[in-house]
């Protein structure tokens, strides 16, 4: 298993905030969003300062309602293309449409752009690793937009399975669509850590040669469901 450290996933704030898309849909003001900032405090990873994380907690509720309320075409707007070349030889090149403000998916955006590791992971895949794995079966756990994924299948040949929470479905779909051409073996599927119905329907699909991801999380306390995910 390739797994780099990295941002901080922030689904398990939903568990806090039960039915959060109701919940968002009924805000009317900032004392409703400085009270779901206080309900979000007991998820504070340690050593995170209190003001800190409800300070977060707040900005990230201001992003998904905000997105709630825009048209489709008006969260178009919100995304960015971003044209990656790989390094190494020959043109290889990955087309990705990054959400930096999270409009597009009305999340944290933590998981929709191209960050440093990923770039990293691919430069190991590309020289080591997937040297001996050829034509393996992978799966990338927080997938993102993509580009970890879509190299090892793109680039190596392998089979891979991406998953990523449901709410970056949309995104991760996307960039699989626009980067894929007729016979690439991909697919993708939700996979929430913790979520035991979502692992099994992951297992049930066969064994994996490898197993990758970057800039998954930085919390702690995220670490025993990304192990049992992997």
């Amino acid at each position: 298993m390739l797994v780099s450290p990295g941002h901080a996933e922030m689904n398990s704030m939903d568990d806090e905030v039960p039915e959060l898309p109701a919940f968002l849909a009924s805000l009317g003001g900032g004392d409703l969003l400085d009270a779901a900032a206080q309900a979000a405090l007991k998820g504070a990873p340690p050593g995170v300062p209190p003001a800190l994380w409800a300070s977060m907690c707040k900005k990230r509720l201001e992003d998904i309602h905000e997105s709630y309320r825009l048209s489709q075409a008006e969260k178009e707007q919100h995304l960015q293309k971003r044209i990656f070349e790989v390094p190494g030889r020959g043109k290889r090149l990955l087309t990705l449409q990054e959400d930096p403000t999270g409009r597009f998916a009305g999340s944290c955006g933590s998981g929709a752009v191209l960050w440093p590791a990923a770039k990293a992971l691919i430069e190991h895949l590309d020289g080591e690793v997937a040297k001996s794995c050829l034509n393996c079966r992978a799966v990338e756990l927080g997938a993102g937009v993509g580009a970890v994924g879509l190299f090892l299948a793109l680039f190596k040949g392998c089979e891979v399975l991406l998953t990523e929470s449901p709410e970056q479905l949309p995104l991760l779909m996307r960039n699989v669509a626009e980067n894929s051409p007729e016979g690439l073996d991909l697919q993708v599927a939700p996979l929430k850590w913790g979520d035991e119905e979502a692992l099994e329907h992951i297992a049930a699909l066969g064994k994996f040669d490898l197993v990758v991801g970057s800039d998954v999380t930085y919390r702690p306390d995220c670490l025993g469901n990304l192990d049992r995910a992997s």
